[in-house]
């Protein structure tokens, strides 16, 4: 089976959690890596608390934005995350 993708979810209790996920990361991942956060902050401000973990680049997802492998994407604050297959 080939995965896609790894999509993570969690909440504020996550958060510190996923520090230590995603800094053990490969920077030769060969696929995207989603997560949600259900927290009412702010997500691009958990991209700049992410990044420098690892050698990826980290950043919210744009609307209708391709997804790219060996990034690592946040969805944005208050929204629901819907992905395409055409977008992959």
């Amino acid at each position: 089976m080939k995965y896609k993708a790894i999509v993570i979810g969690t909440s504020a209790g996550g958060v510190e959690a996923l520090k230590i996920v995603l800094k053990d990361i490969e920077s030769t991942i060969e696929f995207p890596i989603i997560i949600v956060i259900h927290i009412k902050e702010r997500t691009d401000r958990f991209s700049k608390v992410y990044k420098g973990l690892n050698w990826l680049i980290i950043k919210e997802v744009e609307d209708k934005e391709e997804i790219k492998n060996g990034v690592i994407y946040f969805a944005p604050s208050n929204y629901h995350l819907s992905i395409r297959r055409s977008l992959f």
